[in-house]
């Protein structure tokens, strides 16, 4: 036995070979039987030929999502030509939550950032209820728009600069 270890040990190839394949093998064996088993256990429906097969998720459609964020984005970042800022408070308030509407009130449309939405939008985050869409500005910047599935409409329930990661 003192031989075999020497042997082992003279090389660190030899001793990762003869210590890493066992455990890579007791990995592997444990993935595929809990595979195996998952499936005998009844991990899918059954058809008449023997098959198992699974559900495929069912991702919502972003669409509606991405549309609502974009709209409110050309009403919220700029005072239209010949717009009042009481006009501009009731536009952005029509497609908002009630509480980022309330919070819009108190909104000095001076300090919108200018610009329209501009380019390709991008979804961040999207689920059955709300979706996290980053819009990008026609003056290169971009803004996070949270929208929310709220009864008949989308609405947004918060707007925010897209900075960082």
């Amino acid at each position: 036995m003192l031989g075999f270890v020497a042997w082992a040990c003279r090389s660190p190839r030899r001793l990762i070979l003869l210590v890493g394949v066992p455990i890579l093998a007791v990995v592997l064996g444990g993935a595929l039987w809990n595979g195996a088993r998952s499936s005998a256990a009844g991990g899918g429906s059954t058809s008449g030929g023997g098959s198992t097969v699974s559900g495929a998720a069912q991702l919502p459609d972003s669409g509606a999502y991405v549309s609502a964020a974009v709209t409110f984005v050309g009403v919220w970042g700029r005072l239209a030509p010949g717009q009042t800022p009481g006009q501009w408070h009731d536009a952005v308030r029509a497609l908002s939550t009630q509480d980022l509407g309330q919070s819009l009130d108190r909104t000095d449309p001076a300090t919108l950032p200018g610009a329209g939405p501009a380019g390709t939008p991008q979804v961040r985050f999207l689920s059955s209820s709300s979706a996290l869409i980053a819009v990008p500005l026609a003056n290169g910047r971009s803004v996070l728009v949270t929208v929310v599935h709220g009864g008949n409409a989308m609405l947004v329930n918060d707007v925010e600069p897209d900075v960082g990661n």
